[in-house]
């Protein structure tokens, strides 16, 4: 599943322009009073301008080259504090993934992840950079309910489950993008930061043209090419 674009609230509409665009290095797309688009390797990241006295969060995470996590965690500390804990450190290995992730958090408190996924074939022999980063690979969807938001998903839009789902966490989509099904409340990996629900629109790459309306979330199908 590719995840081609994804739209999020800010509190933090400047200082996550200024994080994203100059310490991230990522290319700036679009711009208006209002929000701004960056490109994320294949993917697209907007932010728009929350409402007064909202402060939305939410959790994301980047694909990158399956053999470049020691490089990205050392170029993300030149731009970022990384998080890490008492028994992973800053570079944690999810066994049962194959996969190495690197956590911090943007000017908005955002949990974002830097994730290398070691069963894909996208190893790299050029430096780590911003541009190595490959686009879109997991967004955090907290939901009342877990169970019933996978029988929604599968009947409106047929995304799969990926790996054994719980009452408090699921995965739907595949490895190369992954929505992250989290009871609200839940904190995230990594973090104190609770699972809360903010408006979101995210687009898909599928088979046929869809819109999914689920409460905060827009679900958008774009056909493959």
């Amino acid at each position: 599943m590719e995840i081609v674009q994804l739209s999020l609230q800010t509190a933090s509409l400047q200082a996550m322009k200024h994080f994203y665009e100059t310490q991230l290095d990522f290319t700036l797309l679009a711009e208006e009073a209002d929000r701004f688009t960056v490109a994320v390797g294949s993917s697209r990241l907007e932010f728009w301008q929350a409402p007064a006295g909202s402060e939305p969060t939410y959790h994301i995470a980047f694909r990158i080259p399956e053999n470049k996590c020691e490089e990205a965690l050392e170029w993300l500390k030149q731009r970022a504090k990384v998080l890490a804990n008492e028994e992973d450190g800053e570079l944690v290995h999810f066994t049962h993934w194959n996969a190495h992730s690197i956590y911090f958090h943007d000017p908005a408190g955002n949990i974002v992840e830097l994730i290398a996924r070691h069963n894909l074939p996208n190893r790299s022999d050029r430096p780590f950079s911003s541009s190595e980063i490959l686009g879109l690979n997991e967004i955090g969807l907290p939901v009342d309910d877990v169970w019933e938001t996978i029988e929604r998903l599968q009947l409106t839009t047929g995304i799969p489950v990926w790996r054994e789902p719980s009452a408090t966490f699921a995965t739907m989509g595949d490895e190369h993008g992954l929505l992250i099904l989290a009871a609200k409340g839940r904190k995230w990996f990594q973090s104190q930061l609770r699972a809360e629900a903010y408006p979101m629109h995210i687009t898909l790459r599928g088979e046929r043209s869809l819109h999914v309306r689920m409460k905060e979330y827009l679900f958008e199908f774009v056909p493959k090419a």
